[in-house]
């Protein structure tokens, strides 16, 4: 995972592996305005980001009045590490949560 940074905020670009296969994820946007924005490829859901500080990044996915998803994502100190805590719906509206860590590389 890495946040490319642009005028509007972040753009976030995430690959794995997923069945033995390369996957790399359709980029997010993070426009850091507090401010509700279309989600593209995902009609009626909206998205909602801030940065507290320098370190955090928080995203909220929104549809209607329902939150969907919503993250937080946190570089340590040193720039060593980056903890994403994300919690949401599932397409089968089913409820998660995870925390991971990277290690810079």
């Amino acid at each position: 995972m890495r946040f490319e940074r642009n005028a509007e905020g972040y753009l976030m670009r995430a690959e794995g592996v997923c069945d033995g296969k390369h996957v790399e994820e359709q980029p997010q946007k993070f426009i850091l305005d507090g401010q509700e924005h279309d989600v593209p490829g995902a009609p009626g859901v909206t998205a909602i980001a801030t940065s507290p500080d320098p370190h955090t990044l928080h995203a909220k996915a929104r549809m209607g009045d329902r939150t969907v998803g919503e993250g937080s994502y946190v570089v340590s100190a040193d720039g060593a590490t980056l903890t994403a805590t994300v919690r949401g719906t599932d397409t089968l509206q089913r409820s998660f949560q995870t925390t991971v860590v990277w290690d810079r590389q």
